[in-house]
């Protein structure tokens, strides 16, 4: 990263992508994929990112969750948690084992 400009040019975002990858990325798809954040993010078109744009690449690439997922969380954890205490001899109480349930 230039501190003073305060940009990512394109070798360090290759860096970059390749580190995160866990240097499991060929050089095709390092290749296309800093092509693909410098053409859709570089608004400036100066070949790098600026601090503002990466952000907004970033920001657009991770993955939101779905706000559903938490209520769906919440109610499995709300029938796990009635399920043992509606049924806590299946869990050692009463000797049986959860391995002697496994089909």
């Amino acid at each position: 990263m230039n501190v003073l400009e305060g940009t990512l040019c394109a070798t360090e975002l290759r860096t970059l992508i390749a580190e995160v990858k866990g240097h499991k990325a060929t050089e095709e798809e390092l290749d296309r994929a800093v092509g693909a954040l410098l053409s859709r993010y570089d608004r400036g078109k100066d070949g790098a990112l600026s601090f503002k744009e990466f952000e907004e690449a970033v920001l657009s690439i991770a993955s939101p969750v779905d706000r559903r997922a938490y209520a769906l969380a919440a109610a499995i954890g709300i029938a796990f948690a009635g399920f043992s205490v509606t049924f806590p001899s299946l869990w050692g109480i009463s000797g049986v084992q959860l391995e002697e349930l496994r089909v």
